[in-house]
């Protein structure tokens, strides 16, 4: 299993992102994901929320929508509970504290199979609310740009950073500040992830068959 971490450099220099608003729209019709979240790491669940619009709006650019489930944890008992697992397509979400197997500058790790697939990602909230105590932008602001970025690795699969965009391996204090900045994905990333979905669709397509075969 490959671990994707993501890291944030504060730096004073930043980049011009590339935006994929027209490219989703000429690609086809919405992709429509599910996304579990289980915020364990206690945060206000306002914050939880807006981060949430922060990174579906990322998301809308390429044409693609997200169904939010937030889920029952020990911190939030109030909510409705969720199954742990996911199947291909569906995807998980963890707000954690960070683990202290993990470097320092790690904000959020996604886990890849040997296959090139994977439904978990986790989001370190420790280091998320430093960079928001420094100064540098929202606490929503941040939480949901690193959520749009682990959630990325899950639906491009390995090899997923890229020189621009919201896939860089590195993000700067700027970016964070306006969020457009730095956020979008290339035309090809928009091809791999509709060309990946294809394969989702068709995976249920088959299994839906066969259990009505079944039947």
């Amino acid at each position: 299993m490959s671990i994707w971490r993501f890291r944030i450099w504060v730096l004073s220099a930043g980049l011009v992102a590339l935006s994929a608003v027209a490219q989703g729209r000429a690609m086809g019709s919405q992709i429509q994901i599910v996304v579990s979240v289980f915020n364990r790491a206690g945060v206000d669940q306002a914050s939880i929320l807006e981060a949430e619009k922060v990174a579906a709006k990322i998301y809308r650019q390429p044409g693609i929508t997200i169904d939010w489930q937030n889920c029952r944890t020990q911190t939030r008992p109030e909510l409705e509970p969720c199954k742990q697992t996911a199947e291909r397509g569906e995807l998980v979400l963890n707000v954690e504290r960070q683990l202290r197997a993990m470097t320092a500058d790690a904000y959020g790790v996604a886990f890849i199979g040997d296959d090139g697939w994977g439904a978990f990602c986790d989001i370190f909230y420790d280091r998320i609310l430093e960079l928001h105590h420094d100064g540098h932008a929202s606490e929503a602001t941040i939480l949901g740009t690193v959520m749009a970025h682990e959630l990325g690795h899950l639906l491009l699969g390995p090899d997923a950073h890229s020189a621009i965009g919201i896939m860089r391996p590195q993000l700067h204090f700027r970016d964070f500040l306006t969020p457009e900045f730095a956020t979008g994905f290339s035309r090809s990333q928009v091809e791999k992830i509709r060309e990946r979905w294809a394969q989702v669709t068709s995976t249920r397509r088959a299994k839906a068959m066969i259990t009505t075969g079944a039947d």
